[in-house]
């Protein structure tokens, strides 16, 4: 088993190479520990056990346990509604709970996305404060609370500020005071900056036009991305979910179950907890992924299995790692085969077609080839699409947070149909990539403003085609290319993070003069914008 983990990992050794660390636990015994690929380049460091990374959105499940232990110590109940602890958080006319932050249940819009949609970009310095300053000034929210998932930092921003007050200590030493210190999670702990010296702490690397480039942030992080672990620490959390050693504290107790939704169906999602299913197993875990790393744990109960793979490239898929490190793993017995590689030809065929657009939403779609696997992007965010028959239908295999299946069909004509998780249907058809309906497209030049974001967005003419120039908070930013899909529907091509967002505007008008559009992005829809008159 170790040589064929090995071998799969092996691409991550080669000289000058950032890396990971993975490990395998099953039973509560160690079956493999080990770093691949350098922790810092300049150095020649390697990745091992010890090494430190940023665990970006794992660090959800922490913060989720606090605000349990708050509960048991009778500071709040997470049926309390989110505006008795933090009165200064709008009325959106339904209780919002803090169950419904923990469960990405609330319908907040993102507080990253919000600070993206102003043309603030990840290196620039935000503190925790200016982003619960943008939530508070979200008039709706994406549903009514407890209707739908849609994942979302904002709730966790929420979270970490409520634990302050409560507990009147700040996160991070209640963190290491009531979690990390009793689990012995000596090389774990908040790190609100990069900037700021963790001993043993790897350097984070992105792949970029062919080379490497070292990346991290200037945001403040808190407990919706903020913290930092070694392998060997990740082995200590893991190894006491359903144990019964820290009962307490047991993850798989009190945050690991789906939460209903009050539509009927389930979130695939706990508290900080994924809740999913592989090769017919239920599987649970998280993932993270911020400027330079990328993690994810891997946990199969039925089977007392834990797969965990921390990164310092983005070049890593740390999802799809673990689960091809367990199937390697002998004796696990999964009652269904691995997945197969889609045909290449298909998948191809695919990709060239888009991008796609939902004619209701006007959200965009763009699906790719993923190391011989069938990748899409949806708002930016992606997700791989799984096929063990060769028919029409798809599952989501990793990622697409809200989205649970797909429908390809290339006859009679070629569309994609999304099955969300709260049981809504999107319907995607591919369209001309770059601008269309060229003698409409002045109707769309002008400024205009969202009260929300603070920003003005201004529409201008390039050629033959649109661009958007967000002036935000920072000032202006580079201009976006925009795409004209269907009348009055436009996608912004924003890129992010290393990532390009296809964010959708779908444009009013008043007596066939256009007052304004609302922005639907991936986890922040209904943002208003008017047109502004000289």
């Amino acid at each position: 088993m170790i040589a064929a983990v090995d071998a799969l990992l092996e691409r991550w050794t080669r000289p000058g190479s950032p890396g990971c660390a993975v490990a395998i636990v099953r039973d509560g015994e160690v079956l493999h520990q080990r770093g691949y690929g350098l922790a810092h380049v300049e150095l020649d460091l390697p990745n091992a056990p010890d090494t430190v990374f940023r665990i970006a959105s794992i660090s959800k499940q922490f913060t989720c346990l606090a605000v349990l232990l708050l509960a048991r110590d009778g500071k709040l109940s997470v049926e309390d509604e989110v505006r008795r602890h933090l009165p200064e958080l709008p009325d959106y006319g339904a209780p919002l709970r803090i169950r419904h932050l923990m469960s990405s249940t609330g319908g907040l819009r993102d507080s990253l996305e919000a600070f993206r949609l102003t043309g603030i970009t990840l290196m620039d310095r935000r503190s925790v404060a200016e982003m619960l300053a943008i939530i508070l000034r979200q008039e709706a929210t994406n549903f009514p609370p407890g209707s739908a998932y849609l994942y979302s930092n904002a709730g966790y921003v929420l979270l970490s500020i409520l634990i302050e007050r409560l507990s009147g200590i700040s996160l991070r030493a209640f963190l290491d005071a009531r979690i990390f210190r009793p689990l012995g999670m000596a090389s774990t702990a908040l790190l609100p900056y990069d900037a700021e010296p963790f001993p043993r702490r790897a350097q984070g690397y992105a792949p970029v036009d062919g080379a490497l480039w070292r990346t991290g942030s200037g945001f403040e992080l808190c407990g919706e991305g903020g913290m930092v672990s070694s392998l060997e620490d990740m082995i200590r959390w893991t190894g006491i979910w359903g144990s019964g050693t820290h009962p307490e504290i047991d993850p798989l107790t009190h945050l690991a179950d789906p939460v209903p939704l009050t539509g009927g169906g389930h979130a695939r999602y706990g508290y900080g907890f994924m809740v999913e299913r592989y090769r017919g197993l239920s599987a649970l875990g998280h993932s993270g992924l911020l400027p330079g790393f990328t993690s994810n744990i891997l946990h199969i109960p039925e089977r007392r299995l834990s797969v965990i793979c921390l990164s310092n490239s983005l070049g890593v898929n740390a999802y799809l790692t673990t689960r091809l490190v367990a199937d390697l793993v002998p004796g696990i017995d999964f009652p269904e085969p691995p997945l197969a590689l889609p045909d290449p030809a298909l998948v191809s065929r695919l990709a060239k077609a888009g991008p796609y657009v939902d004619e209701e939403s006007g959200a965009a779609l763009t699906l790719s080839d993923v190391e011989g696997r069938l990748g899409a992007t949806r708002f930016g965010t992606p997700f791989t699409l799984a096929n063990s028959d060769g028919g029409t239908a798809y599952t989501v295999f990793q990622g697409g947070y809200d989205v649970v299946s797909a429908e390809i069909a290339e006859a009679p004509s070629l569309s994609i149909r999304l099955t969300r998780v709260d049981g809504g249907v999107e319907t995607y058809r591919p369209v001309a990539s770059g601008p269309t309906g060229a003698e409409n497209l002045s109707d769309y030049v002008g400024r205009y403003r969202s009260a929300e974001l603070m920003s003005d967005w201004v529409i201008e003419r390039t050629g033959d085609g649109l661009a958007v120039r967000i002036e935000g908070p920072r000032g202006p930013a580079l201009p976006c290319p925009l795409d004209a899909t269907r009348p009055d529907m436009i996608t912004a091509r924003i890129g992010w993070f290393g990532a390009q967002f296809r964010d959708a505007l779908r444009f009013q008008r008043k007596d066939g003069r256009i007052t304004g559009f609302t922005l639907n992005a991936g986890r922040s829809r209904g943002i208003r914008f008017v047109a502004v008159t000289n």
